[in-house]
């Protein structure tokens, strides 16, 4: 057999009327007081958490229409980005840098680096930043 909690709590009514409806809904069904607000309260619980697993449910699908359509859109908003970048201009344009007057007539200190530097790139038209200073 199930044992049945028995605790007592008073329940108070703010409306004056509602006690006298309870009175008379339970003489006419052959029970309680306690029992007819026992079931009212059961079924009041039964038909709010089938209304809250309804809308949870319908929360839920939502959410799930919208992280599909989010990613979508997100995914859209990266291509667009991407192909937008390639389009554009390269960020590092190559230009020649050439020697100032003032140093033209400097004497250069022969080292082993610039030596071999010299007859690697003797080739090349463009100078490198680092012989405009050797």
């Amino acid at each position: 057999m199930k044992k049945v909690d028995q605790s007592v709590f008073s329940l108070r009514f703010r409306k004056a009327n509602l006690r006298e409806s309870v009175r008379v809904l339970a003489r006419r069904e052959g029970i309680s007081q306690n029992e007819l607000l026992e079931q009212a309260v059961e079924h009041e619980v039964i038909f709010r958490g089938a209304l809250m697993a309804d809308d949870l449910e319908l929360a839920s699908a939502q959410m799930r229409s919208l992280s599909v359509s989010a990613y979508a859109e997100l995914v859209e908003e990266s291509l667009l980005s991407a192909a937008a970048s390639e389009s554009g201009p390269d960020p590092l344009r190559v230009h020649q840098i050439s020697r100032t007057p003032d140093l033209e007539g400097a004497v250069r200190q022969p080292s082993a680096v610039g030596a071999s530097r010299d007859e690697s790139h003797a080739s090349a038209h463009t100078k490198s930043a680092f012989e405009k200073y050797a």
